[in-house]
């Protein structure tokens, strides 16, 4: 599979943008969607921005590189309710590049309406010790050409 180069992806000075309809999955009784909900289209829009964005392959990190990418921050606020069937845009900004993490910043919106923000932390880890290492040089490197193209 071939993933599109960082100039065909959607980044602007916004960030990277990718889109999700709520799922009845994703939602309570009300039809409202639930916070665990979030956390997994939060992972889903960053995995977009890794392969869509960077240009990386986030899964051969995992399971061929086995270079961990977990979460040591992870903090949301809501400002409005998302419901089922909503079309959603999430925008991917990166904040930080560190030794062995990526400051990242997630917005939710439904039309002009702002519905989550989350900012997180990711650290790369060895998925053999569990232990920190730096940021392989693949990823800093398509990290620092985005932050580059998103100036």
């Amino acid at each position: 599979m071939t993933l599109p180069s960082m100039a065909e992806a959607a980044v602007n000075k916004r960030g990277f943008t990718t889109g999700r309809k709520v799922r009845f999955a994703d939602c309570d009784p009300a039809g409202i969607i639930y916070t665990g909900a979030y956390v997994d289209m939060v992972n889903g829009a960053i995995e977009d921005f890794f392969g869509q964005a960077l240009g990386l392959d986030y899964y051969g990190f995992i399971t061929d590189e086995k270079v961990g990418l977990g979460y040591v921050r992870y903090a949301t606020d809501f400002m409005r309710p998302g419901f089922m069937g909503d079309d959603l845009e999430f925008v991917v900004s990166l904040n930080r590049i560190g030794r062995s993490s990526i400051g990242l910043e997630v917005k939710a919106r439904r039309g002009d309406d702002s519905l989550m923000h989350t900012e997180l932390v990711i650290v790369t880890t060895d998925l053999v010790t569990h232990a920190a290492i730096p940021l392989p040089p693949p990823l800093r490197a398509a990290l620092t050409r985005f932050q580059d193209q998103s100036l």
